[in-house]
């Protein structure tokens, strides 16, 4: 019977914001392992080897800024999923109340689909909206980053139990390396539950007197009669916020009324039901689901066209592209230079557009090609997109394997990126000693275990030789030498 943490952390996967290979092929591979070495050496208080420091990487938000993510080893990663996980019923889905919570958390021992919990989050705000007539929509500044590692211990051993509590805190502490702020991990399904359970004291306030609040994570709407009752709540819930060290994003507060959908009103009548069918189709534009019932008409689909072609395209109307442009034959040639060049945050919807489109895709070589120049700048973001682009998409020949070595030996190409190359399965043009001498490099344990995985294919004789350099690296990389060689390649 397939392990339930297994099942959890596959069906989470492609949502990472850095969707390594390596711990899930860990998880898939040997979980009963993973959890032993958790549970009797990790959390072991009696034993000096805890958990290891995460990787900082850093993901756009947009063009312009970042998101600084702790990138987790097969240990830390499986051990979120199996603790989220055993605590479940800790973490259920809040009852319908005079306050609306939606978001990440478990319904009859499974975790909700939070795609669908947010468009469910949008049809409450507007019927908020439309009962009481004004509104304020605002966001949480850089809220996972900004939990304080003792107030989230504390609350998850209020919700789980002190043993378990302890055992999450030495988690966030040694993650972070003792740091207590900007020690959540971010962009992973059972993180998102204790945040959006965390962040409830926002709803079980009632100095919040908004006759309409709903909360999606750190989205939240709150609705009144008047205008003035909108704005006092809006500085309520800063007092609120602040209490548990965080603010509201002043760029992202919205304060309008009844009948102005948010910015609508400086929108032409195509340009607002292009995005009201984006909001009513059943993905996001970097989601799983292929079913749209968003299709376009010809005078719709002309005009969405007429946007992504300007010179000066803004990036909202690429988003809506990778959205609504999917089954359209040439879309992948209309959206691959804008997104490139003036949307490189949505690289990874990119990447998802590019499995799900129906047409050709001769255009995607050359632009990738032209852009990997040895001279050029990346950040790291875009490097590792580019790598999972060339791997997923592109037969492994020597061209592809020239572009990879560009990008692993590029200046910034930090670990995450090396280890989205480490990971991939082909042997051929010299990747096969690439692997063994990242595996031999005693320091990472990252970028070895994606090495580890890289190298599945090698002789089960000649892989488990390599693999006993790793034993002297550490009781952790010895453990994942282990799980690795039962590795089917």
């Amino acid at each position: 019977m397939p392990d339930p943490v297994t099942l959890f952390l596959e069906a989470d996967h492609r949502r990472w914001i850095f969707p390594l290979r390596t711990p899930l092929v860990f998880a898939q591979t040997d979980p009963k392992s993973l959890r032993e070495h958790v549970n009797l050496r990790i959390l072991n208080t009696n034993e000096k080897d805890g958990f290891v420091t995460g990787l900082l990487a850093y993901s756009r938000k947009d063009e312009h800024h970042l998101r600084r993510v702790l990138a987790l080893d097969p240990f830390a990663t499986f051990f979120l999923y199996d603790f989220v996980y055993a605590n479940r019923k800790s973490f259920p889905k809040p009852r319908s109340t005079d306050r609306h919570v939606f978001g990440h958390c478990f319904h009859r021992g499974q975790p909700v689909d939070a795609f669908a919990e947010y468009h469910e989050f949008r049809r409450k705000k507007y019927d908020l909206i439309s009962v009481h007539g004004h509104f304020a929509q605002v966001d949480v500044f850089n809220c996972f980053n900004s939990f304080y590692h003792h107030d989230v211990t504390t609350f998850v051993s209020s919700r789980t139990g002190s043993p378990a509590g302890e055992q999450f805190g030495q988690f966030l502490r040694q993650l972070n390396a003792g740091v207590s702020v900007a020690c959540f991990p971010q962009g992973l399904y059972p993180a998102k539950v204790i945040g959006n359970a965390y962040l409830s004291f926002v709803d079980e306030s009632r100095k919040l007197k908004a006759p309409g609040v709903a909360r999606f994570l750190d989205d939240v709407v709150l609705a009144a009669g008047t205008r003035r009752e909108v704005e006092e709540q809006v500085l309520e819930l800063q007092y609120i916020l602040d209490k548990h060290h965080l603010a509201l994003n002043d760029s992202k507060t919205l304060v309008g009324e009844k009948g102005v959908r948010f910015q609508e009103k400086k929108l032409d009548r195509i340009k607002r039901n292009l995005i009201r069918k984006r909001e009513s189709t059943k993905r996001g534009y970097d989601e799983d689901d292929d079913e749209s019932d968003g299709r376009l008409d010809d005078k719709e689909r002309e005009y969405l066209v007429s946007l992504i072609r300007k010179p000066n395209v803004a990036q909202e109307d690429v988003e809506l592209a990778l959205t609504l442009l999917r089954d359209e034959s040439d879309a992948l040639g209309l959206v691959i230079d804008p997104v490139l060049d003036k949307a490189p945050h949505l690289l990874r919807g990119l990447h998802r557009f590019i499995e799900l489109s129906e047409g050709d895709d001769e255009c995607l070589w050359p632009a990738i090609e032209s852009r990997l120049t040895p001279n050029r700048v990346f950040p790291e973001h875009d490097l590792f997109w580019y790598a999972r682009i060339l791997i997923d998409y592109f037969q492994f020949d020597q061209s592809v394997a020239d572009l990879l070595i560009r990008i692993y030996e590029h200046p910034n190409a930090s670990p995450i990126v090396k280890a989205a190359i480490l990971e991939t399965e082909s042997l051929e043009h010299g990747f096969a000693d690439l692997k063994e001498t990242a595996l031999r490099a005693e320091g990472n344990l990252l970028l070895s275990s994606s090495a580890m995985v890289g190298l599945a294919k090698v002789d089960r004789a000649k892989r488990n030789h390599i693999f006993k350099y790793v034993s002297h690296h550490g009781p952790h990389a010895a453990a994942l030498m282990k799980v690795a060689g039962k590795m089917v390649g």
